[in-house]
């Protein structure tokens, strides 16, 4: 997230988001791998758009 804070953007892809999912097996039935990864992402970008900006650097 401090790197989402200096650069001012989010990045949902690559390895970030990846690296603080809990460990969920991407292969099973039901798994809700994609679901849990959609509901960070959604809840970090709530905490990205409230707090972005409040530093005053």
């Amino acid at each position: 997230m401090r790197i989402a804070m200096r650069d001012g953007v989010l990045r949902s892809s690559g390895t970030a988001i990846a690296e603080i999912l809990p460990p969920v097996s991407r292969f099973a039935q039901g798994g809700g791998h994609l679901e849990k990864r959609r509901t960070v992402i959604a809840r970090l970008t709530e905490y990205f758009d409230r707090y972005f900006g409040l530093g005053g650097a």
